[in-house]
């Protein structure tokens, strides 16, 4: 996708009518709080995308059939049941397009910032290797800030929902950051795997981070979430 250029910004009004909008769910949907910690998440059995066809089928025969539905069982409760499930997920997935959009929107600035910064900053340190001007002391400092940057940072990467990725060239030791709201796991990759007697799968939760062990210079990252995109970041070797 080509860069697009941004030639104005957001209004207060505008940011506060989206921050407003994330604060109405919230508050509609404070009658249903719940709140499931990943482990559960994982080992509880529940409906999902991939099963969704299959409940569309049983909800038409249990309508249709009622000797099909046992006497404990409220078709009407079910049916209202499974309607706020396809709704749920109506606003979900509509958040996480939102979402998306607004993580396109911040890299696309983020190209052209960084672009416009180091021209401002190659012409600033051009001039001072003519003089002593105002502004040579803060040259100085932006060009260590950078170095103090590129060591520090790592590389972000992107994972599609239930997706799985192999990743190389990692810097041994390093920091692997959980970015995003989905629930990861790290595995040596093929590549390195004859280093160790098992591969044991990783578990970083989202938000957390977890030093990887030495000899995980090749990692597969697996995305546990099937409905959801996560991300992480990792520092690769030059």
């Amino acid at each position: 996708m080509t860069v697009i250029p941004i030639n104005h910004s957001l209004t207060p009004v505008q940011i506060t009518a989206l921050l407003d909008a994330e604060e109405i769910k919230r508050q509609i949907l404070a009658d249903w709080m719940v709140n499931f910690t990943p482990e559960e998440k994982k080992n509880y059995f529940k409906l999902g995308y991939i099963r969704e066809s299959f409940a569309d089928k049983v909800m038409v025969m249990g309508e249709q059939h009622a000797v099909t539905v046992p006497p404990d069982v409220d078709i009407d409760i079910v049916k209202m049941q499974y309607k706020f499930w396809q709704d749920l997920q109506l606003i979900k997935n509509n958040k996480a397009d939102n979402d998306e959009l607004i993580d396109c929107l911040i890299m696309n600035l983020g190209i052209i910032l960084l672009g416009s910064f180091n021209r401002i900053y190659n012409n600033a340190k051009e001039l001072s290797k003519k003089g002593n001007y105002p502004f040579s002391e803060m040259v100085a400092d932006a060009g260590q800030a950078y170095a103090r940057d590129s060591q520090s940072s790592g590389t972000l990467f992107s994972i599609a929902k239930a997706g799985q990725m192999t990743i190389s060239k990692i810097v041994s030791k390093s920091l692997f950051i959980n970015s995003a709201s989905t629930v990861l796991t790290v595995n040596a990759a093929d590549e390195v795997l004859s280093q160790f007697k098992q591969n044991n799968a990783i578990t970083v939760n989202p938000g957390n981070s977890t030093p990887l062990p030495v000899g995980y210079t090749a990692i597969v990252v697996t995305n546990l979430s099937a409905d959801t995109a996560g991300a992480f970041t990792v520092k690769l070797k030059k």
